[in-house]
């Protein structure tokens, strides 16, 4: 399994590696200089990175083919337009055939601009977390003609 994130939200990423097996390849994201470097020691079998803007060219430095999940925490209905198709166009093309994208996210603002590249498996709403979330659960689209 690979897993890619992008999130800034510590407390998701501490519940998702409960669920990572050996040997997992996982590539994470963050901006924030001080966070990638917490990252960086309390995670030192991953890789860190600054931007996921260069995903797919990331994947590629890494030898990675396609990834099986990308989980996200990014607010993409906080960027620009353009910013937000340049972020989809990344995972879309770093996921495997049938690959999951998990987006946790503060409204459902971005649930048709999704739907046009995911199949949409379910939204689960998460009242406890502050403000409260939605957690998007997608599968990427099959290619017209693929079985």
């Amino acid at each position: 399994m690979r897993l890619s994130k992008g999130m800034q939200i510590q407390q998701n990423w501490l519940f998702l590696m409960k669920f990572i097996m050996a040997p997992a390849q996982v590539l994470l994201f963050e901006k924030d200089p001080e966070m990638r470097e917490q990252l960086r020691l309390r995670y030192p079998q991953f890789t860190c990175h600054e931007d996921c803007l260069n995903l797919i060219q990331t994947m590629h430095d890494e030898q990675v083919e396609h990834l099986d999940c990308i989980f996200s925490g990014l607010p993409f209905y906080n960027f620009p337009q353009s910013v937000r198709e340049q972020l989809l166009e990344q995972i879309v093309g770093a996921l495997r055939e049938n690959g999951w994208f998990i987006a946790f996210q503060y409204s459902k603002q971005m649930l048709e601009q999704f739907k046009v590249h995911f199949v949409i498996e379910h939204i689960h709403y998460v009242p406890w977390n502050f403000p409260p979330a939605f957690v998007y659960v997608c599968r990427k689209k099959r290619k017209r003609g693929s079985m």
